[in-house]
């Protein structure tokens, strides 16, 4: 490996890094993309580690909570993501736990139902479909069942 091989895959990383934060897994992707060889894509990423552009555990925490606050996404939702972004299933376990412990799942799931049921449902009776797109944005069966029976309960008080 030469040091102008290894510049031009400092450069190529840092570049890759300067438009969104990216995990270890998509910056040695992008360098294997590139063709550099194994050699130099792990110098390449220790040294970005070492100098702090490179941490999955705070890159999947920002990104969790980015996908929470501004997408309302549930933690298998989440889970998902972290893991094709490469991050490691106790990370990914360690950042979902943290973050749920400090926000109110229900909450969430339930202001998604509200704008989803003024804006795209006629019918209130329609409940599985606004299951189904709790479900897709990540949203366990419980909390489901929580949220749409405190919707009925809220029609019902409304009659």
């Amino acid at each position: 490996m030469s040091a102008s091989e290894l510049e031009k895959a400092k450069e190529t990383a840092f570049k890759f890094l300067s438009y969104q934060p990216r995990s270890v897994y998509e910056v040695r992707q992008k360098l294997f993309q590139k063709g550099y060889d194994s050699a130099t894509t792990e110098e390449v990423i220790e040294r970005l580690k070492e100098l702090k552009f490179l941490d999955d555990h705070e890159f999947a925490g920002k990104l969790a909570k980015d996908l929470v606050n501004a997408k309302g996404c549930g933690i298998y939702y989440i889970a998902d993501k972290l893991k094709k972004k490469g991050i490691h299933s106790e990370t990914v376990k360690k950042v979902t736990d943290h973050l749920f412990s400090q926000i109110d799942e229900k909450e969430i799931a339930k202001e998604l139902v509200l704008k989803k049921k003024r804006s795209l449902l006629k019918d209130p009776a329609d409940k599985g479909r606004l299951g189904r797109y709790l479900q897709s944005r990540g949203y366990g069966w419980e909390t489901i069942q929580v949220v749409l029976q405190e919707l009925n309960d809220r029609e019902r008080d409304k009659r």
